[in-house]
């Protein structure tokens, strides 16, 4: 079972934005506490999430190799390739971006990011692309 969609306001994006959890879309579930459903269906894996007798669901989730987490404000990663253009991953996270021109020129879409080594600068997302190298993006507005 893939994630294709995590609801900014739900469970899964508060404890994404609390740094309690590491959940992205396009992460494959492969265990629900402990138990493997990295090839049973839809509804199996659902039935054990639901009917867990635990307060809390442990998943286990396995990401595509060379992938970068793209953290957005509202919650929501997404596991980008190098390349990806930030404003389909944006679309994808569900995250509004206000855009004037699409091709870089007005900066009306301007955001700030952060990576995993520190570096901070402004990428305009209508033209912007995930660089190589990073385990991780976070996106500030």
């Amino acid at each position: 079972v893939i994630i294709l969609e995590i609801d900014p306001k739900g469970n899964a994006a508060a404890a994404f934005r609390r740094g309690d959890a590491d959940i992205c879309l396009y992460d494959k579930i492969l265990a629900v506490n402990n138990r493997d459903v990295e090839f049973s269906t839809f509804e199996n894996v659902m039935d054990q999430i639901i009917t867990s007798e635990e307060n809390d669901v442990s998943l286990t989730l396995g990401r595509a190799p060379d992938t970068i987490t793209v953290r957005w404000p509202n919650g929501v990663g997404v596991a980008a390739k190098p390349g990806d253009h930030f404003c389909d991953l944006a679309g994808l996270a569900k995250c509004k971006i206000p855009y004037g021109c699409t091709n870089g020129g007005c900066g009306t879409c301007e955001q700030s990011i952060v990576t995993d080594k520190g570096d901070q600068r402004y990428v305009r997302p209508c033209v912007s692309r995930v660089p190589k190298g990073l385990k991780f993006i976070d996106v500030n507005p």
